[in-house]
């Protein structure tokens, strides 16, 4: 999978942040302590993972906050078409967290079973 866009919004300590990878072999995150690069990085690998996938940021929304996402826009790897990958939490009222994750691909089919697509891409 290669990844080309990204955009977290009130994921972990990040408001609001966008990196454009395309046509990149590699891309670095930097900045002073507590700017945010592990948060970017966490909010990352949670949307390819989802919550029973890998390890969890504890704590997922920013502070304060009821919704966040991240999105990303990838190529799957195994024949480059695009895929978009979209990890949505919200805060229900009772204060628990609900995970959603959508992937669709470059025609806008919606797959049904979008963590095992994933899971299928990174094995």
């Amino acid at each position: 999978m290669k990844i080309k866009k990204v955009q977290i919004h009130n994921i972990a300590g990040i408001k609001d942040v966008s990196f454009d990878m395309e046509g990149h072999h590699l891309f670095l995150i930097g900045g002073d302590n507590a700017a945010g690069k592990s948060s970017a990085i966490n909010a990352i690998v949670m949307a390819l993972c989802g919550r029973r996938g890998c390890d969890y940021h504890p704590a997922p929304l920013r502070n304060g906050e009821d919704e966040g996402y991240v999105e990303i826009q990838a190529e799957d790897g195994l024949d480059q078409k695009g895929l978009i990958i979209r990890s949505k939490i919200e805060r229900r009222p009772d204060g628990t967290l609900r995970e959603s994750l959508v992937v669709t691909n470059d025609e806008g089919f919606e797959s049904p079973e979008p963590q095992t697509l994933l899971n299928s891409l990174y094995k």
